[in-house]
């Protein structure tokens, strides 16, 4: 449960960068040898929900991966969401990430924030971060900084092409 599931713009915008870096390190660690897990979600009957889940994970040879996230929602009201990884592979990589979002479905407001970063067994780092804020109808406005990629923003308003605008050089 990584995305928010209130309002068409959080539909549109659901943030893929945190959920597949855990993936991607979660395929690292196959085949799990000792697994804890637990999740729960829920609908309400006045158009509001909620869930979670936690999962602490171990791989062969010593890789291991832990997780956790929560979304709330409330039709009329808004929606949070939030989630965090952390994970070793067995020859020494590791990553981390986490990820938040709101939206306030009376102002139509909303904002999104993303990070992780790797490293590789020989020590070469990767990764970034992503920040972003909409309004329902108009589009939004996204800061993104990368390791070894440069830094961008990019301007999405509603019925137009992304601008994307370099911002200076990677760190």
């Amino acid at each position: 449960m990584n995305t928010i599931t209130s309002g068409n713009e959080l539909n549109a915008k659901r943030n893929i960068f945190v959920p597949l870096a855990a993936a991607l390190l979660m395929i690292a660690l196959l085949p799990w040898q000792g697994a804890s897990a637990r999740g729960f979600a829920a609908r309400g009957a006045n158009g509001g929900g909620a869930g979670f889940h936690r999962a602490n994970l171990a791989g062969p040879n010593g890789g291991s991966l832990q997780s956790s996230g929560n979304t709330t929602y409330k039709t009329g009201v808004g929606a949070q969401s939030q989630g965090s990884f952390n994970g070793t592979t067995a020859n020494g990589a590791s990553g981390y990430g986490s990820h938040n979002g709101q939206y306030n479905a009376q102002t139509g407001q909303g904002t999104s924030n993303a990070a992780a970063q790797f490293t590789s067994a020989s020590g070469q780092n990767y990764g970034g971060s992503e920040s972003s804020t909409y309004t329902k109808g108009q589009g939004g406005t996204t800061a993104i900084n990368t390791d070894n990629h440069g830094s961008y923003d990019v301007d999405w308003a509603r019925g137009q092409k992304p601008v994307v605008t370099p911002v200076g050089t990677s760190q």
